[in-house]
């Protein structure tokens, strides 16, 4: 809980954040994670 209110208010804060998770090859087991699928939802 505490480490998704975290990185939801980085994502708000700063968008170039969301690009980065999205490109970066060392996050690509995250992305497919549900946390992730949730925090993208919810700043869309």
């Amino acid at each position: 809980d505490n480490a998704y209110s975290c990185l939801f208010y980085a994502l708000v804060r700063e968008r170039s954040l969301i690009a980065y998770l999205e490109q970066d090859e060392e996050l690509e087991s995250f992305r497919s994670n549900p946390i992730y699928q949730k925090l993208m939802e919810s700043i869309s």
